[in-house]
């Protein structure tokens, strides 16, 4: 037998941990409709309306709880409200929070869920000081948050705390430190995310993150060899399909570039830093339209996920100056002064200043 009344536990109870006892209600009701069938009509009615009335209140439960169900990422979220004292449940709504950010469809929707992702974070840890696998989910929130140096500082302290339950670190850090890593510096990634595919073996996220420091640390070759490799493992990787297309482009290898291109745009058409690679390449090619079309595509895909005037990144605004900046650069004056108009109309400091900036470009001998 087993029960948490007396003494929690700290996973999720459920009948995975009380089959027979569940079992033992069936038999129970069983036996009381059999001892109700035996004491004439007016008993077998009445005990038929009780066991109606069971069914149809906790169908309606069931019906409830399913909805907790209905992804991986809302029953994580879920587990948090059910047990507010596990330390374990808060870290797995962490992981639901993350999951949810991904998808979100705003930057404001995708910030709203890294911050609930903190949170659950923060409440573990105070509920379980210096537990080792919140300090790991804090890590991972953090390189999602692009708190990077925070990021690394998180990693030492998870594998201190995992030394200290008498844990193997996770390999998972490493692969998380390399990413933080990444941004502030891609040379001393690539040997940490090198060792984390020693410890647990190849996979087209590890290759992808690894030819991607060798293209910021200058080792072409390096970043070819690993980007090919992640296209054999996931041949509809996206990511490594765009970075494989900017390497052959530097290499003048020009048909094959817009080939992986084209392929990012395919298997990915929403991912706006795709769009802005492969209009950037039509650009150069000569396609000013193929390019104009693709920052278009930009502005739209920015404009849906609330993305409107980010101080870096993908943004409404960063695809209308590239549009702006090809119409210009390509002799079409009067398209260049319809973008300009349209980024002035952006309500934003940013966009106020990008337009006064615009306008000199056009005032410019050199743009005429």
């Amino acid at each position: 037998p087993t029960a948490n009344v007396l003494l929690p536990i700290g996973t999720v109870f459920a009948e995975r941990l009380a089959y027979l006892p569940s079992a033992g209600f069936a038999i129970a009701l069983a036996a009381a409709l059999a001892a109700a069938a035996r004491r004439g009509p007016s008993a077998r009615m009445a005990a038929a309306a009780a066991l109606a009335l069971i069914v149809a209140a906790y169908g309606f439960r069931s019906t409830v709880r399913n909805l907790d169900w209905a992804s991986a990422a809302e029953f994580d979220v879920r587990l948090a409200a059910e047990s507010p004292r596990s330390a374990r449940a808060r870290v797995k709504a962490a992981e639901g929070h993350l999951l949810l950010s991904r998808r979100a469809p705003s930057a404001a929707d995708r910030a709203r869920h890294l911050s609930l992702a903190g949170s659950e974070v923060a409440e573990s840890l105070r509920i379980f000081p210096g537990n080792a696998t919140a300090l790991a989910a804090k890590v991972q929130v953090l390189v999602e948050m692009g708190r990077h140096e925070e990021a690394l500082r998180a990693a030492d302290e998870a594998e201190e705390a995992a030394r200290r339950e008498g844990l193997e670190p996770p390999a998972e850090i490493d692969l998380l430190r390399g990413e933080a890593l990444f941004a502030l510096d891609p040379a001393r990634a690539i040997p940490i995310v090198e060792g984390y595919r020693a410890a647990r073996g190849e996979s087209a996220r590890v290759l992808f993150l690894l030819g991607t420091c060798r293209m910021k640390a200058g080792d072409g070759a390096g970043a070819m060899r690993d980007l090919d490799r992640a296209i054999d493992l996931d041949p509809r990787n996206a990511p490594s399909r765009m970075n494989r297309g900017i390497l052959l482009a530097g290499l003048g290898r020009r048909v094959d570039a817009a080939r992986d291109l084209d392929l990012a745009a395919e298997i990915a058409p929403g991912d706006p830093q795709v769009r802005s690679n492969r209009g950037y390449f039509r650009f150069l090619s000569g396609d000013t339209a193929g390019a104009v079309a693709d920052y278009r595509a930009g502005v739209a895909i920015c404009e849906g996920k609330g993305r409107i005037a980010e101080p870096s990144g993908e943004s409404v605004l960063a695809f209308r100056r590239r549009i702006f900046d090809a119409l210009l650069r390509t002799g079409d004056r009067e398209g260049a002064r319809r973008e300009l108009a349209a980024i002035r109309a952006i309500p934003s400091p940013l966009a106020a200043a990008a337009a006064g900036e615009l306008e000199a470009m056009m005032r410019a001998p050199a743009m005429r």
